[in-house]
């Protein structure tokens, strides 16, 4: 009997180290999060970011909240690694319009825009591809091509059909006479 609650009273140590191990790795997990809660929470208090992509999407609004675009568009590049494919639409979406103001704001008889605006349809058309139903993108993405129209006869995926001779039925012309 003797070996039997010896062995019951290791089972309860081990089992209360390894409750120990768990419960301060939770803890450690929680400071962690708190502090990229604080850090989303105000993101121009540190200028080091959490590596964390909701941190980074923080990073990328402050910056373009502050007018520095390039830095905003690195912070959505950034915040798009690990991300959930809501917040990868989000932040797509969002380095879109980064370039579409961008590109309206750069308008000229040089066509130094075009480029910014083909970066944001391929933002736009990111974000559509993951979320459908992101109407906001549907609707930048239509302002882009409108801007800068795309030539269905430079691209090989506008050919048009066409019907080939050996392939078409000619319909011959018969004469119906009614009583």
């Amino acid at each position: 009997m003797n070996k039997k609650l010896m062995f019951l009273q290791w089972g309860l140590v081990l089992l209360a180290a390894l409750s120990m191990v768990w419960l301060l790795a939770g803890m450690v997990k929680l400071l962690q999060f708190q502090s990229v809660n604080s850090f989303i929470a105000d993101p121009t208090v540190t200028e080091q970011t959490p590596d964390y992509p909701q941190a980074w999407y923080a990073r990328a609004i402050a910056e373009a909240t502050a007018g520095d675009i390039n830095a905003a568009r690195e912070a959505y590049t950034t915040s798009m690694l690990n991300a959930e494919p809501a917040m990868l639409a989000s932040s797509y979406f969002n380095r879109g319009n980064l370039n579409f103001r961008e590109a309206i704001g750069s308008i000229s008889d040089h066509g130094g825009h075009i480029s910014l605006v083909e970066l944001a349809k391929q933002d736009y058309r990111m974000a559509l591809r993951l979320n459908p139903d992101l109407w906001d993108a549907r609707h930048n993405l239509e302002l882009a091509l409108r801007l800068v129209p795309e030539d269905p006869t430079l691209d090989g995926f506008f050919e048009k059909d066409f019907i080939s001779e050996q392939l078409s039925i000619e319909s011959k012309a018969f004469k119906v006479e009614l009583p």
